[in-house]
């Protein structure tokens, strides 16, 4: 090989792809070239991918740096800008604003893992073509590429018992909290900043504006769904949302979305439904409504096999079934309001009778049966004034007068609601 390098007057470029394959021979190899010509005008390149580069390959660059010169040229992660780019050809199409965002998100900017990552929404009916305009739903399962987790996995494997047990908090966290970590791994300050140098080694964390985090959100995935699994991952959630509470006292709104879901995974009822609720209110203020179905889901999920929670219930889905109106969902919105007027019978209660026929009027509307919307808001007007309710009473004639205006009702001699 030296000799074919040198071979004639002119220099070499010398390219070798996919470094992080290479074994211990050719790694050999490649030194005694690099020794042997370090004098001479020939230049090599070695291209790998920075999630995959081994341990033994970074221990020969760091090793061999000392004798040759080597300059490190790291393509950094694609800004959201490109990954939409990258979106739009894939799909052929202008994404969704949320899809863009999605893929940004979990590919951690690096587009090679797009394609599978799509293919994986589309199998799953995540990512639809419907009247030619594609429709996007977040995934209610965690979506990852097959490729990150042959890559994550065995990196993972490799490291010691205590970096693993860091990798695994982290997985939950979602980022290298090192205040965060201290407390739940029990290592000292010291201690921790070696672990995480040690995991560094492994390709699967980056810094990012000052803050270490996984070199892409499909990796954390990857290594939190295969190691972070049974009793024991309910105890980790049940450390992690507890370590969060101390950490934000008196500012709790900062992290609801993550003090949620580590509740929910810890299956701790009260605080997990608690901060459910709280999250899902929070999601409906900014127009989230798809993580807020998600919050009022767990919070249900959260009650089942308990007793004499029928009111609390009928709390949870009432607020779900305005975020299904809200997003068309009608097929979710019928089947929560079919249970919100059981549980209304169940509760005996004429307000909450009432209230459902005013929203079974505001469904029936969205879907043109305004014959509906009459008999609803009626029912709804009839127990209004049984308990003396005006508001119920109001609204039901508001819609009353809408449902008549749009068929028609008003130009018809005699009309009357009833009342002024």
């Amino acid at each position: 090989m030296r000799k074919s390098i040198e071979t004639g007057e002119q220099a070499k470029v010398v390219v070798i792809d996919n470094i992080q394959w290479i074994d211990k021979e050719s790694l050999e190899t490649l030194r005694y070239l690099f020794r042997s010509m370090k004098d001479t005008c020939n230049v090599f390149i070695l291209l790998n991918r920075v999630e995959e580069v081994p341990g033994l390959v970074l221990d020969f660059l760091a090793e061999i740096s000392r004798e040759v010169p080597i300059d490190e040229i790291e393509l950094a992660p694609l800004p959201a800008s490109q990954i939409r780019e990258c979106v739009r050809a894939i799909i052929g199409d202008e994404p969704p604003d949320r899809l863009a965002e999605y893929a940004f998100q979990s590919s951690g900017g690096n587009p090679y893992f797009l394609e599978e990552m799509f293919r994986g929404l589309a199998a799953r009916n995540y990512l639809t073509l419907e009247n030619d305009h594609w429709q996007f739903r977040v995934p209610a399962v965690e979506i990852v590429p097959k490729a990150i987790e042959q890559i994550a996995q065995p990196k993972y494997k490799l490291l010691s018992v205590e970096a693993q047990a860091v990798m695994r908090f982290a997985s939950i966290i979602g980022r290298f909290d090192l205040g965060m970590l201290r407390h739940l791994a029990g290592y000292g300050a010291s201690e921790l900043k070696g672990l995480l140098a040690y995991i560094s080694r492994s390709g699967i964390m980056r810094e990012s504006r000052g803050k270490l985090v996984f070199v892409d959100e499909f990796s954390r995935r990857a290594i939190y769904r295969k190691f972070v699994t049974g009793p024991a991952a309910a105890e980790l959630h049940r450390q992690v949302a507890e370590r969060l509470e101390i950490d934000h006292r008196g500012r709790v709104t900062e992290v609801l979305d993550e003090l949620a879901s580590n509740y929910y995974y810890a299956g701790d009822q009260a605080k997990g439904l608690e901060y459910c609720l709280l999250a899902g209110q929070k999601a409906q203020e900014k127009y989230a409504n798809e993580d807020a179905i998600r919050y009022y889901s767990w919070a249900e999920e959260l009650l089942e096999g308990e007793r004499d929670v029928d009111a609390k219930r009928y709390e949870i889905l009432l607020a779900r079934t305005k975020v299904y109106h809200l997003q068309g969902m009608r097929e979710a919105q019928h089947r929560d309001l079919l249970s919100l007027q059981k549980l209304a019978e169940v509760l005996v209660d004429n307000q909450r009778r009432a209230e459902i026929h005013l929203f079974w009027a505001e469904y029936a509307d969205a879907v043109d049966d305004y014959p509906a919307v009459i008999a609803s808001v009626q029912e709804a007007i009839r127990l209004a004034q049984t308990i003396q309710d005006a508001i119920i009473e109001a609204k039901g004639y508001l819609q009353w007068g809408k449902a008549c205006w749009k068929l028609g009702g008003f130009q018809k001699p005699g009309f009357n609601l009833g009342k002024p």
